[in-house]
């Protein structure tokens, strides 16, 4: 009696119906993995230009002020308070050939009071690792070029009375040519030697506190780009997988947010599945179980019941089933007190090739929740770097819109840890 299994194993293998179901799943399988069909980015992050002025703000602020000398004081030399140079602010710039620019403004203080300003303009390239998945900006001292003065007509004037200022009453008429002359050669000296005073003391551990990274987790990545718009920064990732990228503008997020198209979401699920991070077994019902009967896939289409899931015959000889089945159905997606909602609506059981063996359409789906939560796995796993700054983010909220999954993010935990 044990070769009537054997026979019946043998015969079902060899049938048309397992040729084409084995046929179809291989076709799925092979689709997913041809080149992009298009340069739009599957993923783009979105990170408003006030949140990276924060960071930069707090690293011009943690900046000593450099002492500075003037030659050529001979007696003002005992009266002269001490000048410095003090770093005031700094901006960052994306420009389009993938190099940030940054402009580094100084004031040159006596007493506390600012007489006139420099600034420094530096150049850094946007570097992509494809080995860790992160784009970083190294600011170097090097990077920096020669010093702008900020001059206007009373800048002499105002150095002049500042070396003048401590200087007693009586002597302030004699003095006062030499203050002129030394305030005069004294900015002239500045703009020419301000680099090499600024390099150590200021450049250099800027250098440390403004450096940018930004690090998307573990997903195949073709490649990463930076860019900025609408008053944000834009990281824009392309996998290696056929699904249709982004349309359109990504339009202003008032915080974080991670875009996704929802080919890419579906070929993320099926990418997961094949690492074993979700399960890619699951029973007639849809219960995911090791040693399921059923292969899962994941595919979205546009237009109506755009989400579809495959399910395919996996051990032939072992169930005696030839079975490919799709449903497809309208899926919605929530966070609701920090937990995903996923559910679907029109559930249609939409092609059976074998024994009707399946017919909840809905149970099929659940499937795909794997997928969702994946997705938002990729999300919390985003980490953003700015200079000594390690920011981790949390997902505060979920929508699909039409074919993109948008989530917005917040950061977690205290600057630093």
């Amino acid at each position: 009696m044990r070769i009537v299994p054997a026979l019946l194993a043998a015969t079902l293998a060899g049938c048309g119906t397992c040729q084409q179901v084995t046929a179809h799943r291989d076709a799925f399988r092979s689709e997913m993995n041809q080149p992009p069909s298009s340069s739009a980015p599957h993923i783009r992050l979105q990170i408003p230009d006030e949140m990276v002025s924060a960071w930069t703000r707090r690293a011009v602020s943690s900046l000593p002020e450099v002492p500075l000398s003037l030659p050529g004081l001979g007696d003002l030399s005992r009266y002269v308070d001490r000048l410095g140079i003090d770093p005031r602010s700094m901006r960052v710039g994306i420009d389009r050939n993938e190099s940030a620019r940054f402009d580094l403004d100084l004031d040159i203080k006596s007493g506390g009071r600012a007489l006139f300003g420099l600034q420094l303009g530096a150049v850094a390239p946007v570097t992509y690792d494809p080995k860790r998945g992160t784009l970083k900006i190294a600011l170097r001292a090097d990077l920096f070029e020669n010093v702008t003065p900020r001059l206007d007509d009373g800048a002499v004037d105002r150095l002049t009375g500042a070396l003048l200022a401590p200087v007693p009453g009586m002597l302030r008429s004699t003095l006062r040519p030499t203050a002129q002359r030394v305030a005069r050669e004294g900015a002239e000296y500045l703009v020419r030697e301000a680099y090499g005073l600024l390099r150590r003391r200021v450049l250099t551990p800027l250098g440390e506190v403004a450096t940018f990274e930004f690090a998307l987790p573990d997903v195949p990545l073709q490649s990463l780009a930076l860019t900025s718009e609408a008053g944000q920064w834009i990281v824009d990732a392309r996998l290696p997988f056929s699904g249709a990228g982004l349309t359109g503008k990504s339009g202003k997020s008032d915080g974080m947010r991670m875009s996704i198209s929802t080919q890419a979401l579906a070929q993320l699920g099926n990418w997961a599945m094949s690492r074993g991070e979700i399960p890619a077994r699951y029973t007639r019902e849809g219960k995911a179980t090791q040693n399921g009967e059923f292969e899962a896939g994941f595919g979205w289409q546009s237009g109506e019941r755009p989400l579809k899931v495959h399910m395919w015959t996996a051990e032939v000889p072992q169930t005696g089933i030839c079975l490919h089945a799709r449903a497809g159905a309208d899926p919605r997606v929530s966070l609701a007190k920090g937990k995903l909602d996923v559910g679907f609506e029109n559930g249609t059981i939409e092609e059976i090739l074998g024994p009707p063996l399946i017919s909840n359409a809905l149970g099929l789906m659940g499937i795909s929740t794997e997928a969702f939560a994946f997705t938002r796995t990729i999300a919390t796993k985003t980490r953003l770097e700015f200079g000594n700054e390690k920011v981790g983010v949390e997902v505060t909220a979920l929508e699909l819109a039409g074919d993109t999954l948008r989530i917005d993010l917040a950061s977690s935990g205290k600057p630093g840890s």
